[in-house]
């Protein structure tokens, strides 16, 4: 959020996460700015003209309510970025219950079909879809199976590794928008 801050006029954060909005402000966004998703004001300060959920959509607690307070907050002309993991994507297919996605702080998981028409019914048009690839490192892959099998604390430094490889593991990439 940072690099929003620095770039755009305003930039906003909600977060379901008290920790990683306190981190956020330790960076220096305002905390006027940010919000928990758990007790949002009714209406924010300027209407939002580009939403980006990069792996944080499948954390909201109740996707329904959210969507009908961000559509109250929202400009008449807006995008919206998501990344998401992918419901029936094939390494869920493939690995059930072991997918790395089937988290507890993952309430729900999204097909492509079930986001467009979740937004769809609030006025919201699926523009396009991409294979988003992120670039994950060695301790990237111990942490997330740590977090998925319940283990605590840091990666020994013996698995600390700067080597990134770009990567997929079965999520979605979506372009929505309204008003255009």
């Amino acid at each position: 959020m940072s690099f929003l801050q620095q770039e755009c006029g305003e930039a906003y954060g909600i977060e379901t996460v008290t920790l990683s909005i306190e981190n956020a402000i330790s960076r220096g966004i305002p905390k006027e700015r940010l919000f928990n998703a758990l007790s949002l004001p009714p209406v924010i300060q300027k209407k939002i003209d580009l939403w980006i959920f990069l792996d944080s959509f499948e954390h909201i607690p109740n996707p329904g309510e959210f969507l009908s307070w961000m559509e109250n907050n929202t400009a008449p002309r807006a995008d919206i970025i998501l990344v998401a993991p992918q419901a029936g994507s094939l390494s869920e297919v493939l690995l059930g219950r072991l997918w790395p996605h089937k988290l507890p702080d993952h309430p729900f998981q999204w097909s492509k079909v079930g986001i467009e028409s979740l937004f769809a019914q609030r006025g919201f048009e699926l523009r396009s879809s991409f294979f988003p690839l992120k670039h994950i490192s060695l301790t990237q892959v111990l942490t997330i199976l740590g977090h998925k099998f319940g283990f605590k604390g840091r990666c020994p430094s013996l698995f600390e590794s700067h080597i990134v490889v770009p990567f997929n593991f079965g999520q979605m990439g979506l372009h929505i928008s309204r008003g255009k």
